[in-house]
């Protein structure tokens, strides 16, 4: 098959004609042939297509938005359940902070009681070795 002739490429040039015989190659060529006198077809074509390149632009615009969106949208996701995390912790910190001041509470209490039993016990060892017939001296 032989190539393009430049003269195919203008559209006021005949059509080749290694495609005379093809229909769709000829409807094609005569709408071509019709477009091109029409300056006005000419110019609503060349706005359709200018209208046509700053819908895409604007598109792909729109998407890279939407993606940063996504992506700020999942970094808050995940910030609001460090958030979370935290506070469970803090929380968790808090009850064991509350059960150890409780705990030493407890245990300081129970010293208390031990030093008061001590002394009571202390003071009626002290009584009975008296009631013994031992002296204070030998007590101390």
């Amino acid at each position: 098959m032989e190539q393009f002739s430049v003269r195919t490429a203008y559209p006021s040039a005949p059509l080749d004609e290694n495609f005379q015989n093809n229909p769709g190659i000829k409807e094609v060529y005569a709408m071509l042939q019709e477009f091109t006198k029409d300056d006005q077809l000419r110019e609503q074509y060349r706005l359709h297509e200018e209208w046509l390149r700053e819908q895409r632009y604007y598109d792909r615009l729109m998407k890279k938005q939407q993606d940063e969106l996504q992506q700020q949208q999942a970094e808050i996701k995940k910030h609001r359940a460090e958030i979370l995390k935290a506070k469970r912790l803090k929380e968790k910190f808090e009850q064991q902070k509350k059960e150890a001041e409780q705990q030493k509470k407890e245990a300081e209490d129970k010293n208390k009681r031990l030093e008061k039993e001590l002394k009571e016990s202390q003071k009626r060892s002290v009584t009975a070795l008296r009631e013994s017939g031992f002296s204070d001296k030998k007590i101390s």
